[in-house]
C-alpha cells in the first residue's frame, strides 16, 4: 500500500525524468529580442524517446520553452550554428586528455508566453536570463499555443509545420465571418476552401440544428466543386446558361437576390 508521501515521490521522480530528456540546453546570450541558446551536448540527435514514444529533437521552426520562475517563455528556433573547434589537450593528473570544443547554438525569437493559469498570450512579457533552461515542448503545450478554439465544435485540416500536431480550428469563429484564402496559381487554395466545408458538414451534418438552419450556396465559376463527393455528397448542382432558358434555376426570390449587398458581390465578380 502506497502512501501519499510515496505518491508524491514517484511523480516528482517522473517530472524530473521528463524535464531531463526534454531539456536541450540553456540561454548563454540575449541581444534585443534574440536568445540564444547552448545546447547540450547530448541533445545533437534528430529524435528523443520519451515514454516510449519517438519525439522529435529541436530544429529550425521547432517551439521551445524557456523556463523563467513561474512563467513559460515560448519562442520559436530561427536558425542554428555549429562552430567546430580544433581539439587540444588538456593536462590532468599529469596526462594530457584530448578535449572536443563542439558547440551547437540555436537562434531563438520570442512569441509570447504561458503564465500561471495555464494560458498561451501572445508578445513579449519578459526576456530570459543567462542560465535559464530551455526545453522541447510537449504536444499538449503545442496544443495550448494553438488554441483557437472554445466550448464547441471544431474542425480539423492543419498541423503544425514541424511538429505535425493537429491544430484544431473553431466552426463558430470561422465560419460566421468573412474568409479569404490568397495563394498563387496551383498553390492549393481550391483545394482549401474544400477540405473546409467538408470538415464542416462532417462534424456538423448531423446536428439537427444545423441542417435545419444554414444553406449555403456557392458559386463555381469553373466547375472544381461539382463531382458528387466533392465537399458533400448531400448537395445538388445547378448548371447555370445565360445563352438561353435551358439551364437550371436558383432557388432564390427576387428580393433575396436584388439584396443591395448580395447584388453589388455579383455584379463585381468576373
Amino acid at each position: 500500500m502506497t502512501t501519499p508521501y510515496v505518491e508524491t515521490v514517484v511523480e516528482l521522480t517522473k517530472t524530473l525524468v521528463k524535464d531531463s530528456i526534454l531539456r536541450i540546453g540553456e540561454v548563454s546570450e540575449i541581444r534585443g529580442r534574440k536568445v540564444f541558446i547552448r545546447v547540450d551536448k547530448d541533445k545533437n540527435s534528430s529524435d528523443l524517446l520519451l515514454d516510449g514514444e519517438i519525439v522529435k529533437n529541436v530544429s529550425v521552426g521547432s517551439y521551445i520553452e524557456i523556463r523563467k520562475g513561474f512563467l513559460a517563455l515560448i519562442g520559436k528556433a530561427d536558425g542554428e550554428e555549429l562552430t567546430e573547434d580544433t581539439l587540444f589537450l588538456r593536462k590532468e593528473n599529469n596526462e594530457y586528455q584530448q578535449v572536443d570544443r563542439n558547440r551547437r547554438f540555436l537562434t531563438m525569437s520570442l512569441v509570447g508566453y504561458i503564465g500561471i493559469d495555464g494560458r498561451f498570450r501572445g508578445g513579449i512579457k519578459e526576456l530570459p536570463l543567462i542560465g535559464n533552461e530551455a526545453f522541447i515542448l510537449t504536444e499538449a503545450k503545442i496544443h495550448r499555443i494553438h488554441n483557437l478554439t472554445s466550448k464547441g465544435d471544431h474542425i480539423n485540416i492543419a498541423k503544425t509545420d514541424v511538429e505535425e500536431v493537429d491544430v484544431d480550428l473553431p466552426v463558430d469563429g470561422l465560419f460566421n465571418s468573412h474568409i479569404a484564402v490568397f495563394g498563387n496559381t496551383g498553390s492549393g487554395k481550391s483545394n482549401t476552401v474544400a477540405a473546409l466545408y467538408q470538415a464542416l458538414f462532417e462534424t456538423c451534418g448531423e446536428n439537427e440544428g444545423f441542417v435545419n438552419n444554414c444553406q449555403f450556396l456557392v458559386f463555381d465559376f469553373n466547375g472544381e466543386y461539382t463531382k458528387p463527393e466533392c465537399i458533400t455528397t448531400n448537395k445538388r448542382t445547378y448548371s447555370l446558361r445565360t445563352l438561353d432558358d435551358a439551364g437550371d434555376k436558383l432557388p432564390t426570390t427576387f428580393d433575396e437576390l436584388f439584396d443591395v449587398e448580395t447584388f453589388s458581390v455579383l455584379v463585381e465578380a468576373t
